[in-house]
């Protein structure tokens, strides 16, 4: 959605103009996996926000991004499990703005793909610990329910 991000860029940098603070932390939580009405490949639908979400935080000093995709039900815009939201968003100011360097506040979020012959490089920012397939019902924690092959890291 192209309108989106320069919308969503004057309203951080309005807030932060009248209120004068400085350049505040604000924390953006991107929509979830909701489809129906999107168009999965982009463009005016709700991936296009999501990106757009993306871009503004990765471009706005001080902003943080709450990703919602793995939380979302296909067929709602606001997700039932707002434990999981709740405590994300709880990370990001103890992690960002109070220097506890032991907390992982983001998800992985695509960084960078190469192109490596018959295969694919795909590297994420903020992996924690690393990454895992798993299976979450509400506030439970995650369980594996299998494994994938990352190949050998150079």
């Amino acid at each position: 959605m192209k309108i989106y991000l320069p919308k969503l860029r004057a309203l951080i940098t309005g807030w932060r103009k009248v209120w004068q603070q400085g350049d505040f932390p604000v924390y953006i939580v991107q929509l979830p996996s909701y489809t129906g009405s999107a168009k999965p490949e982009g463009g005016d639908g709700w991936s296009g926000v999501r990106l757009a979400q993306l871009q503004c935080h990765r471009s706005i000093k001080n902003t943080g991004l709450v990703v919602l995709v793995d939380l979302g039900e296909a067929d709602s815009l606001h997700p039932s499990n707002k434990l999981d939201i709740g405590n994300r968003l709880a990370l990001w100011a103890p992690a960002k703005d109070f220097g506890k360097t032991n907390l992982v506040c983001s998800e992985p979020i695509f960084k960078s793909s190469k192109i490596e012959g018959s295969k694919i490089r795909i590297a994420f920012d903020s992996v924690g610990k690393g990454l895992m397939v798993g299976s979450k019902k509400g506030g439970s924690t995650a369980k594996s329910v299998g494994s994938f092959w990352l190949g050998k890291v150079a």
